[in-house]
């Protein structure tokens, strides 16, 4: 009994503290249980990708890929659906709902980003708490939701999950374009040996309605996405065509012609290989790490 009473004493003083609603005995209702992907089959016309589930669940929570492009396919989102090399499954949020009697319906999640050692930089970008000053507008986001995670009973439909108290939301996305295209405004310019890579540390919290009005907010969990950029370094990484170290450098190698024709400018004729010799993109353009022909 004392034990009973010391948790439930425990319950109430921490209710009071965060003045937010919590159901009694049913200690942490809406629990955030990290990050999560499914199986993926990928092939070269398409990726699919298997819902995780308690027992085919495969641990996720950090992932790397160049900020602008990996292995050749360029950096939209995160996760990317249409990426091989954006962890197309992954970023699932496995949430649990601890009420034996009421569900809960999530209508929100939380997204906070910041850089992880970001003071190396200090010299070279504006930056506010870890974040780069320009890009202050997309260090929140919030990303609506509306699944419902039913009560903790047994005699409810497990679903899909393996249990009815437990949901899998993959959050996309969890980097958002205008983000990414805001971070390579402020880092593209760098030089390699400033910027060869950074963490971008993201902060999730969900949040939800329980059947009888009551809102819960869950527990703060966090994914880190390692950032690269390669752009510039004097080599060829990551399908590279070119890699730019002066402006209008040739492209190393030459394209292929077919047909008379230069791959990569259907239009221009050609007579051999080396007609279709190209030059580098501009730097800190979006394509810097291609050419054209």
């Amino acid at each position: 009994m004392r034990i009973v009473r010391g948790l439930v004493v425990a319950g109430l003083l921490a209710a009071s503290m965060t003045g937010r609603a919590v159901a009694d005995s049913d200690g942490l209702v809406l629990r955030a249980a990290g990050w999560w992907q499914g199986k993926a089959s990928i092939s070269s016309g398409s990726i699919s990708c298997e819902v995780p589930a308690l027992d085919t669940a495969i641990a996720d929570g950090f992932f790397t890929m160049g900020i602008w492009n990996t292995f050749g396919e360029q950096t939209l989102q995160f996760p990317d659906r249409n990426s091989a090399f954006a962890n197309p499954c992954g970023a699932y949020m496995q949430l649990w709902n601890s009420m034996t009697k009421q569900g809960i319906t999530l209508n929100r999640i939380n997204l906070t980003y910041r850089i992880a050692g970001s003071k190396r930089f200090d010299a070279v970008v504006s930056q506010k708490k870890g974040f780069p000053t320009a890009c202050n507008t997309f260090k929140k986001s919030t990303i609506y939701a509306g699944a419902r995670i039913q009560p903790n009973d047994p005699n409810v439909n497990p679903g899909s999950s393996g249990a009815p108290n437990v949901t899998f939301i993959q959050v996309v996305p969890l980097v958002s374009p205008s983000l990414f295209a805001c971070l390579r405004e402020q880092y593209a310019s760098l030089p390699p040996d400033v910027f060869t890579d950074f963490p971008l540390v993201i902060k999730a919290r969900a949040s939800g309605i329980a059947d009888n009005g009551d809102r819960f907010v869950s527990n703060v969990i966090k994914y880190s996405l390692d950032l690269r950029h390669l752009c510039g370094n004097g080599r060829l990484d990551d399908g590279e065509v070119c890699d730019l170290t002066s402006s209008g450098q040739p492209c190393v190698g030459n394209a292929i012609c077919v047909g008379n024709v230069c791959i990569g400018d259907p239009t221009r004729g050609c007579n051999d290989d080396a007609d279709c010799i190209g030059t580098c993109q501009p730097q800190g353009s979006v394509e810097e790490c291609t050419c054209t022909y």
